[in-house]
């Protein structure tokens, strides 16, 4: 293979593996304008001027109201009795979780396969703690590649940081030992190694 076509392949594994791990720049968030608090109005007003109403007259006084009735507790409010604790589940293997090392067997872009330049390696390691790690390594690599980050899981969704940049999309496990993740148009196929 020529020097070109080994560049050429190199460039693809970088853009495809930038792609998954994100190396483009968010948009800086939306700042909202300050506007500064309305001030309250007081007004003052007079009080009303004493009017010349003649002579007094004898005002009946309003008889009281009757006392309120007591408040009635209401009656208690028949619940069903509370459902058993499920038993508990045995702990998901390390073989039935994405936990180890994963070696890239294919990739694609927006249905465009992505060929691996001969040699090259791509590896990614989950741990049981959160952490991941992508290396890449290969014959005429003159030396190895790797970045570290951290991963978390919800349902199939999937998120990967790495190089302050974070990344969602799916996560399938074939049996246990093919993985599939997919993000943003790159489709990785990866086997436990």
């Amino acid at each position: 293979m020529g020097t070109a076509a080994r560049l050429s392949g190199y460039i693809l594994l970088l853009v495809a593996a930038g792609l998954l791990v994100g190396c483009w720049r968010p948009s800086p968030p939306e700042m909202r304008k300050f506007r500064k608090p309305a001030k309250a109005v007081v007004q003052e007003v007079a009080p009303p001027a004493a009017a010349d109403t003649g002579p007094l007259e004898a005002v009946e006084p309003k008889p009281e109201p009757p006392p309120p009735e007591p408040v009635r507790p209401a009656p208690p409010v028949q619940r069903p009795p509370p459902e058993p604790n499920p038993a508990p589940q045995a702990e998901a293997t390390p073989s039935a979780s994405i936990v180890g090392s994963w070696r890239v067997t294919e990739m694609s872009h927006n249905g465009q396969t992505i060929d691996m330049p001969g040699g090259m390696q791509m590896i990614y390691t989950f741990t049981d703690s959160g952490t991941v790690s992508m290396s890449v390594s290969g014959e005429n690599l003159p030396q190895g590649h790797s970045q570290e980050g951290a991963y978390t899981l919800s349902d199939n969704q999937i998120t990967i940081s790495l190089r302050g940049q974070s990344k969602t999309g799916t996560y399938k496990l074939e049996g246990t030992d093919r993985l599939i993740l997919e993000m943003d148009g790159a489709r990785i196929v990866l086997t436990r190694s």
